[in-house]
């Protein structure tokens, strides 16, 4: 059996939260509320009751529960590489523009830190 190779740049997390996905049509902003499914430094899983057109550019707001049960929320922008139907769902993925990083969502960055050690 052929092993499956993985073109992942980063591991990705389990995380439980939601996010926000802000992207415009016509000149006017459409805010959609997403679950999410998983996460990495360079990208983002959500489900979506809707398609989204690839290459989208889009600006998400992920509320996340932190390791100390509080919410937290960090704000990234990216564009969609894929939305695949799966049921009545849309699990859509989005490329972040830059990866996340301490300097400009230092609460998300520490929560991955923290997940990463755990489970190495």
């Amino acid at each position: 059996m052929a092993q499956m190779i993985n073109k992942r740049r980063h591991k990705r997390f389990s995380i439980t939260g939601s996010a926000d996905l802000t992207y415009r049509v016509q000149e006017k902003n459409q805010i959609i509320h997403t679950l999410v499914s998983d996460i990495s430094l360079s990208g983002i899983g959500l489900y979506l009751d809707a398609p989204l057109e690839e290459n989208l550019d889009v600006s998400l707001t992920i509320s996340f529960i932190a390791g100390d049960g509080s919410i937290k929320t960090a704000t990234i922008n990216g564009g969609i590489v894929y939305s695949r139907k799966i049921e009545d769902v849309y699990f859509t993925g989005v490329q972040f523009h830059e990866e996340i990083n301490p300097n400009h969502q230092p609460s998300l960055y520490k929560h991955m830190q923290n997940i990463l050690m755990r489970d190495g």
